[in-house]
This record gives C-alpha cells, structure tokens and sequence, in this order.
C-alpha cells in the first residue's frame, strides 16, 4: 500500500490478556496493541480489534510517526494549547487505511466491514451537535473528548475526526477513482504522500496545504474546497457521500447489527436502540445514553436510569425488543428507577426494529467492493 517502509526491523507488540482486551498504541518501528485472552486465534475478537487495533496501529508507522503533523511536531511552548487540528489526517486517514488493510488482509470480511460503515454513518446521522460543530472542532478537542465517552455525546459530539474521517477519505478514494477512470486511486497518494522512499525510523512534518498538494500531484481536483466542506464547515447531515459515491447506500432493516462496539470502557452498552426508540443501554438495564429528540427523550428517559420493567414484564433485552417490534396502540411502557424513586413512562413509537445497513445502488459501481478486494505485491 506505501511503497516503502521507515524501519530496520517492525516488531508488532501484542499482549493477549481479559485485563486489558483493548487498547493500542502507535509507534514507527513497535506498535503495541492489547487484545483478549488468546485474542488472536478467536475469530471474533480478529474481527473487531483487527479493524482499529492490529492493522490501525501498524499504519500509523506511516500515518503519524513518519508523517506527522507539523502543528503536533514543532511545539515548543507546553504551556500554551495543544494544536490537533490535523487529526482528520492522524487518525481519520489512519483509519480508513486500517479498514482497508483490515479487510484486504482477512482480519474481516467485506460484509462485515459494510455493516461498520453503515453503522458509523448512522452514528453519525443521529447527532445534533452536528449543526453547531464542525468535524476539525472534533480535532481540536481531542484531549477533551478522549476522556469524555458517556452520556449526551451526540450533543457535543465525541471523536468523530476517527471514523467521519474516515469516511470523508473513502470519498475522496472514489473520487480519483472516478476522475482517473479506473487508473488511479488513493494508494497513489499513500505512497507519495506516506510512503515517498526507504528510512531508517524519522519525522517528515506536514500542514493541511501539503496535504491538498500531494492530493493534487495525484490527481488535479479542487481538494481544498473538498476538505474545507468536509472538515472545516458545518455539516448537519449525515455523511454518507462516499458510500453513495462508492455505489451504496444507508438503508434500515430489523436484522441486528454488531457488535461493533469497539471500547475500552468498564460496561460499555449491550443494547443499541439508537434507530428505533433512541436508547442505550449496559448490561442489568441501566441506561447508557438517550438521544436527544428521540422517543425515548420525549417520554423523559435519561442516562444513569435503570429500565425494570416494560409493558408490565420484568426487563431484559429480548423483552424490549418484544415492545419496540410490536408496541400496543403505539405506546410502550417502562418502568425505571431513577436514584431513590421509581416512574413509569410512556414511550410513544409506532413500532419496528430498526438497525442500519448499507445497499447497493441498482445501477451504480461497486467502488468499495474494489477498494476492499485482496491486493498481491505491486498491484495497484
């Protein structure tokens, strides 16, 4: 994919341990990733710490320790604020290459890496601080957000320089596929961009010009104003583009999804609700978070809430699923225990599972299936 490499020797560190199943750190000749007991002969668990574990962090060799953002490089002042602006470069490119060769090299299959993407876009399309924060805003106060998984998120918006980056880089792939006709792609840029030749293990500092540059010598497009639409304006729908642009599609259906859920957190949610009635909730019925204008909100559920019971039964996830496919007259109703006091809501939904997914577009090219298709040494 790079061309070249920037290391004697790449170890890839791997610690396989239940105290510590996720975690990774970035490093140009030893990357350190940290996975479940015997995580590397579950296929499972290669799965889900395959696509931003194992192959995200040896990447970063090139996207981050080789290249790294001039801004992060040059900081003399550790008083004055951090400047990450260029994380939509860091780790959104970083991880959509990490999709690419997560997939190309088996960790996961297409299928499986569709099924992330649609929920990352859906993810994405539920949150309401999108309409007064721009992606770059995300960037900037990384070192807020990495410490601030939990409640209202869709509100103030969490790492999303991470997987909208991504997204925002599977477009521009397309695009100079498209533009070239078949001939280029994004590779091109990773080689010269990321790749460039052979070094010992060094820092080659970027800017964002440098970046559309590089883009530009790949093929001539107006990057700038690309970039600028996609990271540094407000953008309040969901950013789908590139999907679409790929030949698919967010669509909704009642066939769950998952998990998906990649996270170091102490309980992270085992129920997703965001699509049908706005909720999530960790394992014992306590919610997880509540998505503001969502049915569950107007009916006055809120995070920290423990669900006892819905519709008159004891609660556990099959049992609200039961309500959510099926709610009578519309309404379900659930009892929570909300500190010392417990209430009864009315939830209005008229009913239906709803998980995301993406389609192919009758007509279109498959774009994605090309990008993700196996490569041998050399291929383009």
């Amino acid at each position: 994919m790079f061309g070249f490499r920037h290391w004697q020797k790449l170890h890839l560190l791997v610690s396989q341990s239940a105290a510590r199943d996720f975690d990774g750190l970035e490093h140009e000749d030893s990357p350190w990733n940290s996975i479940s007991d015997a995580g590397l002969s579950k296929k499972d668990e290669l799965e889900r710490t395959g696509l931003v574990n194992l192959a995200h962090e040896q990447s970063h060799s090139w996207d981050g320790k080789y290249r790294r953002p001039e801004e992060l490089y040059s900081k003399t002042d550790y008083q004055g604020p951090e400047r990450t602006s260029l994380l939509w470069v860091y780790e959104g490119l970083n991880e959509y290459i990490g999709f690419v060769l997560a997939t190309r090299a088996g960790f996961n299959d297409a299928d499986y890496l569709r099924n992330q993407l649609g929920w990352s876009a859906s993810d994405f399309a539920h949150e309401a601080g999108r309409a007064e924060t721009p992606l770059v805003d995300t960037a900037t106060e990384n070192w807020v957000l990495r410490s601030a998984n939990g409640p209202w998120s869709s509100l103030r918006r969490r790492q999303d320089y991470y997987d909208e980056g991504a997204l925002m880089w599977l477009y521009a792939d397309v695009l100079i596929r498209q533009q070239s006709h078949g001939s280029k792609s994004l590779d091109d840029f990773l080689k010269s961009f990321l790749g460039q030749r052979d070094t010992d293990p060094i820092v080659v500092p970027y800017t964002r010009a440098d970046v559309e540059a590089s883009l530009n010598a790949a093929l001539p497009y107006d990057w700038h104003n690309f970039i600028e639409k996609y990271v540094y304006k407000m953008n309040d729908q969901a950013p789908t583009d590139g999907l679409e642009a790929a030949g698919w599609r967010l669509v909704y259906n009642s066939t769950p999804v998952g998990p998906l859920w990649f996270s170091n957190l102490d309980g992270p949610p085992e129920v997703f609700e965001d699509d049908s009635i706005g909720i999530e909730l960790q394992k014992g019925g306590k919610i997880f978070d509540v998505l503001p204008g969502s049915a569950a909100y107007a009916a006055g559920l809120g995070p920290q809430m423990t669900i006892l019971a819905v519709d008159g039964r004891v609660y556990s996830p099959d049992v609200l699923k039961d309500s959510i496919a099926s709610p009578h007259n519309g309404k379900i109703s659930i009892v929570a225990r909300n500190f010392d006091s417990v209430t009864t809501y009315e939830v209005s939904y008229p009913g239906g599972l709803r998980y995301p997914h993406i389609e192919r577009i009758p007509g279109s090219h498959d774009y994605l299936s090309d990008i993700l298709a196996p490569r041998s040494n050399g291929a383009h």
